[in-house]
């Protein structure tokens, strides 16, 4: 979901010493609204494609697998 994306944008951004806010401008990017027919439309994140999204912007550094 997006909530649980967005508990873990100061680990990420810290991981790929990028800001809070930059990681969070991929996360909105990524997010997708789904309507569902008992109840209000959701937020989700495909992890796999913001993961590949991230590393294309932001990749790690040796040094961060530590």
């Amino acid at each position: 979901s997006l909530a649980a994306a967005q508990v873990q944008v100061p680990r990420v951004a810290k991981a790929r010493a990028a800001s809070e806010n930059d990681i969070q401008a991929v996360l909105d990017e990524q997010a997708q609204s789904l309507l569902f027919a008992s109840g209000p439309a959701r937020a989700i994140v495909n992890v796999c494609e913001l993961n590949l999204e991230l590393d294309r912007r932001f990749p790690l550094s040796t040094a961060s697998h530590d």
